[in-house]
């Protein structure tokens, strides 16, 4: 692992990526959890190696099994967006929870698991419970108080059509507005459907 850091920050000799991944991979073959986290992320971003997202995750999996946190968030990442193994939001989910156990507080990992389940824009092809809606309600307000405005636009999606709370136009229109604020594409569209009236906002 020494000898790779050398390389990869060219402490004394020139940055050698591929070299640097050489010595990554020596070190996750021998059991070193750490270097297997480097080995997952190298082949993930392809850096020092040619780019595998598939073995890139069988690397990410070994380490984030022992614990690691880089590797457990490639692989949470990974089963998210359907990076290297099939797209699974439970799986998504089950991970980004054992980075928030390592972690504390993670506003992208809240907010992405708000996302796996509502499924607001469909992404995953579930059918969200009640209890599911009401669980990414908490973890999108999580998300926002710790700075992820995107998340605005699940708790508008779910205000927009009563998922999990009561439907209020009015607030789903606040709250697509912060989340467009910020530059969310889909919020600004959702915004384009809505029609000021005397009472307030309506969904079209």
């Amino acid at each position: 692992m020494i000898l790779a850091r050398i390389h990869l920050e060219g402490i004394g000799v020139k940055k050698d990526q591929a070299e640097a991944f050489k010595y990554y991979l020596r070190c996750a073959e021998l059991g070193d959890v750490d270097a297997m986290a480097m080995v997952g992320n190298c082949y993930l971003y392809g850096e020092g190696v040619k780019k595998d997202t598939k073995t890139a995750f069988t690397w990410n999996e070994k380490a984030a099994k022992e614990g690691n946190e880089r590797a457990i968030r490639n692989v949470a990442v990974s089963y998210d967006f359907g990076t290297g193994v099939k797209k699974d939001p439970k799986q998504a989910i089950e991970w980004y929870k054992k980075l928030l156990e390592i972690l504390g507080n993670d506003r992208f990992a809240k907010y992405r698991i708000a996302i796996c389940l509502s499924d607001p824009d469909r992404e995953y092809g579930i059918k969200p419970t009640q209890e599911m809606y009401e669980e990414a309600i908490s973890y999108a307000k999580q998300a926002v108080e710790e700075g992820e405005k995107n998340a605005n636009y699940i708790l508008g999606y779910c205000y927009t059509f009563g998922k999990g709370v009561n439907k209020d136009h009015e607030q789903a229109y606040q709250y697509y507005a912060k989340a467009a604020n910020q530059g969310h594409q889909k919020a600004k569209e959702k915004l384009t459907k809505f029609v000021k009236t005397n009472m307030g906002h309506v969904y079209r």
